[in-house]
């Protein structure tokens, strides 16, 4: 199995027909990426993949509110969380 694939079955257990992105990143010279989408239902799914060899650790912000994780090398990761009714815009 590739990386790519194991990234495409992650998003779609997650990401559902009419979500839309909202953001991306890569960070660490291009070893770890991200991208976020918001599902119709509000919920917001971060998918992060780690392209190195080595761990890395990082945060993840969110209207200020933290967490922490570590990816393992040539890992993906995905975080799924509503926000407050107030906040889904």
């Amino acid at each position: 199995m590739t990386v790519d694939y194991v990234a495409l079955g992650h998003v779609s257990k997650f990401v559902v027909p009419g979500a839309y992105r909202i953001e991306s990143n890569t960070f660490e010279q291009g070893s770890l990426e991200d991208v976020a989408f918001r599902n119709p239902d509000g919920s917001i799914v971060l998918f992060v993949l780690n392209g190195g060899n080595l761990p890395v650790a990082f945060n993840v912000e969110w209207q200020r509110k933290y967490f922490s994780s570590t990816l393992q090398g040539g890992a993906v990761a995905t975080f799924r969380w509503r926000p407050p009714r107030n906040q889904r815009h």
